[in-house]
């Protein structure tokens, strides 16, 4: 079976900034290569990777798509735009108008507020118009919620949510909450979701832990709206790549082989236009 890896990071420290990226992250606090993810793909067994965005300059994108013009086993980028400054965000497009592997794009340490300014609110528009997705990262709850409000206002945009939003630990009050708004998530047809970057605090990085998230997502969007993602190498502090590709394949085993199609390979593969 084909797997599409659909949240994948490479950074080089003497390229970029990272201003995110500091010492005290430990493990992670070096650069991570193509050489290198392409190893722990290949261990895997994994055939193909989205690269997403992991800082919010131009330099990141540029540097993923030279190395996935340069890489074959690259699928696709998702790279970054100056969302909430429209003016620059469409000379930005513009530049990139060439570009055949970007495909959507992100902006992490985002917030509610920034997704509702008008002039992300354009940028997304224009988005749509070009035939981009966004990416939303780490949201819950706020941008979140906001998320959903931007689906039902640009039903014409693709929005994927990674990391399932990063719900809350099962059984508490706010789970039951993050229940609800995927729920009201899914009824937007144009959202998508991300199974992936599930490493919660003060939750085991188990399948048996992870298994009520698991089954709120698959009921609310099913197989065919969530992709798998090991979001490589932010994993390295829990075990790394090969763990989490054990631990979301467990949750994943009772899947019949159309679903494993869908979840493992043809839901990014749509997403992203692949």
């Amino acid at each position: 079976m084909e797997v599409v890896d659909s949240h994948l990071h490479v950074w080089d420290l003497t390229r970029n900034g990272y201003e995110w990226l500091t010492p005290d992250l430990g493990s992670l606090h070096r650069s991570y290569l193509p050489s290198d993810a392409h190893s722990e793909l290949s261990t895997a067994s994994v055939s193909r990777a989205i690269l997403v965005q992991a800082d919010n300059t131009s330099r990141d994108t540029d540097y993923m798509l030279q190395v996935a013009t340069a890489e074959p086993w690259i699928a696709a980028v998702v790279g970054w735009l100056p969302l909430d400054d429209h003016p620059a965000a469409m000379a930005e497009l513009d530049r990139l108008a060439d570009q055949r592997l970007l495909k959507g794009v992100r902006q992490i340490a985002a917030s509610a507020s920034f997704l509702a300014s008008d002039s992300t609110r354009r940028s997304l528009t224009a988005l749509a118009a070009r035939g981009y997705s966004l990416d939303i990262a780490d949201s819950w709850p706020d941008m979140f919620l906001e998320t959903i409000q931007v689906a039902r206002q640009i039903p014409e945009l693709t929005i994927v949510i990674d990391h399932l939003g990063k719900p809350p630990r099962p059984g508490s009050d706010e789970f039951g909450r993050w229940r609800i708004a995927m729920k009201d998530a899914a009824a937007a047809p144009n959202v998508f979701m991300k199974v992936s970057g599930l490493t919660l605090p003060g939750l085991a990085f188990e399948p048996m832990t992870l298994a009520p998230i698991w089954e709120v997502a698959f009921e609310s969007f099913g197989a065919s709206r969530l992709m798998y993602g090991g979001d490589w190498p932010i994993t390295v502090p829990h075990g790394g790549y090969q763990r989490a590709w054990s631990v979301y394949g467990s949750l994943a085993s009772q899947l019949s082989p159309a679903e494993r199609a869908d979840f493992y390979s043809v839901t990014a593969r749509t997403v992203y236009r692949i």
